[in-house]
């Protein structure tokens, strides 16, 4: 059985750390980058669904053509049905009918 340390640690390393921190405002880093990230941020939420699967440690976001962001979250098993966040989010703009990634 895989143990969930990504859940542990969060809590004691990144749950109330003051995000902004990750990306500082300069010129390396535009507007949209930026608000990929913080959408990306907002999800992050590691929890247990159960005590085979744990969700959220792990977050992503993409922007599509249209203008649209698809957001996913992590959802780790101790099985080999998990899927990762880019994976995610990228299913959930196809459930949408996009297929155009700009970032």
């Amino acid at each position: 059985m895989v143990e969930n340390r990504g859940y542990e640690w969060y809590n004691q390393n990144v749950k109330d750390m003051d995000k902004s921190e990750f990306i500082k405002e300069d010129k390396t880093v535009d507007k949209e980058w930026k608000r990929l990230y913080e959408e990306a941020m907002s999800v992050l939420n590691p929890h247990d669904v159960s005590n085979k699967m744990w969700v959220g440690s792990v977050a992503s976001a993409v922007l599509t053509k249209k203008g649209n962001i698809y957001k996913g979250i992590c959802i780790d098993t101790d099985g080999s049905i998990g899927m990762c966040a880019e994976r995610n989010a990228l299913s959930t703009m196809l459930t949408y009918g996009e297929s155009e990634i700009t970032k």
